[in-house]
This record gives C-alpha cells, sequence and structure tokens, in this order.
C-alpha cells in the first residue's frame, strides 16, 4: 500500500518529518531502547538541515495550476484548427512540457 500522507505544507513540518524519519532508522539499527518520543527536539536537526539543504524549493502550486490550464486551453485551440490533429497537437504538447521542465531544472 502506497502512502496517502499529504505533503507538508511547509519547510518546518517537512524538517520535523525528516528529523523523525532519520532518528527512527538510526534508533533501530544501533538497537536502542530509545523512541523518538524520548528524543529532544534539536536531536538529528542538524542532519534534517542538511537534507533539506539539498532539497529543491517547493513549487507554486497556483503558478503550476494556472500554466497547466492556460497550456489545456491553448491545446484545445490548436486542435481545432484547420489542418492539426489531436496526434501532432499531443506530440507538440509533449515537447513543450519536455522543454518547460529542462528551463524548471536548469533555474
Amino acid at each position: 500500500m502506497t502512502n496517502q500522507t499529504p505533503p507538508p505544507a511547509d519547510r518546518a513540518a517537512l524538517r520535523q518529518r525528516i528529523r523523525l524519519a532519520i532518528a527512527r532508522q538510526y534508533l533501530y539499527e544501533i538497537g536502542s531502547g530509545r523512541t523518538v518520543d524520548e528524543l529532544d527536539d534539536a536531536e538529528f536537526g542538524t542532519l534534517a538541515d542538511a537534507v533539506l539543504a539539498v532539497l529543491p524549493e517547493p513549487a507554486d502550486r497556483a503558478a503550476v495550476l494556472h500554466g497547466a490550464a492556460d497550456h489545456l486551453a491553448r491545446q484545445a485551440d490548436e486542435l481545432w484548427a484547420p489542418g492539426r490533429t489531436a496526434h501532432t497537437v499531443m506530440h507538440a504538447d509533449a515537447a513543450e512540457l519536455r522543454r518547460m521542465a529542462d528551463e524548471t531544472e536548469e533555474g
């Protein structure tokens, strides 16, 4: 079964989830009788900060959704243009999405 937990809304919540995951694994591996509930909030925080430092900033969800809606509107217009087929429009859309992804990775 997959994890259906929604992603944390902010970096502080994400940091806490990372910290607890690292702590649980560490305590398990060393065979400690301690639980994460017994840990001080600062324990494993440095490791969580190191993980956060290499993660990209969260995407602006509204901007992503607006961009997708704009793209779908353009696609609908192109599908009804003279001489166009769904096949050519879909391939053009795939190329556009790849280009947008590449720009995001570079920026």
